[in-house]
């Protein structure tokens, strides 16, 4: 699935959108069309919102050196808004 990527959600958010209102627009445009549409820009930037990668609690190396020396299994995530 390469397809499914931070390049791919980033078309899809406009072109998903765009087409949806390029469709509902075409016989003039209501106002339940226009709700259609931008529930649609919501739902994208909700998802967009609930996906991104939060900041770390440990923001020093003394912090991720104590963390991992606690004895206790750790586990070590990279994690990249690209």
């Amino acid at each position: 699935m390469t397809f499914i990527n931070q390049r791919s959600f980033i078309i899809s958010g406009i072109s998903v959108p765009l087409i949806i209102a390029l469709t509902l627009f075409r016989d003039g445009i209501s106002l339940l069309d226009t709700i259609l549409v931008l529930g649609s820009i919501a739902v994208f930037i909700c998802i967009r919102l609930l996906l991104k990668p939060t900041s770390s609690s440990l923001t020093t190396t003394d912090a991720v050196k104590t963390a991992l020396d606690s004895g206790k299994p750790t586990l070590i995530e990279y994690q990249s808004e690209y």
